[in-house]
């Protein structure tokens, strides 16, 4: 049963079973109206909705959103020591580097705190620890409650050697392939899917996004990467080119070759013949 705390009005929640689909549908979105229109006339909740605040991350802010990342600093730097392993890749594909977001807190945004990189990574994500279980994780939009339990601690997540191994790809240069953690936090999925963290941000200054061209695009950015853009501007902004262009330049073009060169020599399929016919050519 449900109950307002304005009129002490109660409701039933209770919904049928999955399996039928069109009854679910039809008691679930019965329970979506009721809830508006349940409450007594009179009722103090029903006269006062939900606070805007409550609802999106106030990106057109810039003192306040930087009041609530230190805020998130500071309750998690008591359990950084309890912290869990961080599942990276999503945040890596959106353009995030943990090692330069810690040091560029250390650098610009709070020099005065000894904070882990892990620790800046989730308050920039939106969470915090729980003031009352000190053990527990929990976001400051959508209330959702983790258990540090649940998952690996940092002290289990440092790759020794034996567990990197290397392989060679098409081209024949070796990349690293590390163990794949068995359960790490992921700052951005743990999030209700409704969060306002993980929304398109409304923000109108960071809606424009600029092409090669010069002309501008309508871009959206989730909210938790609109907030980074305003207190920490350029941590996100990587130039997309400058990969491509280390991996074109000549010096490792150069150690490209000559890993090629290494490994036909050593491998048993060519023998000494490479060596050999250029000999014969000098």
């Amino acid at each position: 049963m449900l109950r307002c705390v304005g009129c002490k009005t109660f409701l039933s929640g209770q919904l049928p079973n999955k399996s039928d689909y069109l009854a679910f549908q039809e008691s679930y979105n019965r329970l979506k109206k009721s809830l508006i229109s349940a409450h007594d006339k009179f009722c103090i909740v029903a006269a006062n909705p939900c606070p805007e605040h409550f609802c999106h991350v106030p990106v057109e802010d810039p003192t306040l959103l930087m009041v609530g990342f230190t805020e998130r600093v500071k309750a998690l730097m008591v359990v950084q020591d309890k912290l869990p392993c961080i599942a990276l890749s999503k945040l890596q594909s959106l353009g995030y580097d943990e090692g330069q977001a810690g040091a560029y807190c250390k650098r610009n945004l709070l020099p005065d705190y000894d904070s882990t990189a892990q620790v800046v990574t989730l308050a920039f994500a939106g969470w915090t620890c729980c003031l009352s279980k000190k053990d527990v994780l929990q976001c400051c939009m959508c209330l959702r409650q983790i258990g540090i339990w649940n998952y690996l601690p940092m002290s289990h997540c440092s790759y020794s050697s034996e567990h990197v191994t290397e392989h060679e790809d098409q081209e024949g240069e070796p990349t690293v392939k590390k163990r794949k953690i068995a359960k790490a936090f992921d700052p951005i999925e743990e999030h209700n899917h409704w969060c306002p963290w993980i929304q398109p941000s409304s923000l109108p200054v960071l809606a424009m996004a600029t092409n090669e061209s010069g002309q501008t695009n309508p871009h959206s950015y989730l909210a938790w990467i609109a907030a980074i853009k305003v207190i920490a501007p350029g941590l996100m902004d990587k130039n997309a080119g400058l990969a491509c262009s280390m991996k074109t330049s000549p010096m490792v073009e150069g150690l490209r070759c000559f890993r090629k060169v290494i490994k036909s020599w050593s491998s048993k399929k060519s023998g000494h013949q490479p060596f050999l016919q250029s000999t014969e050519q000098l």
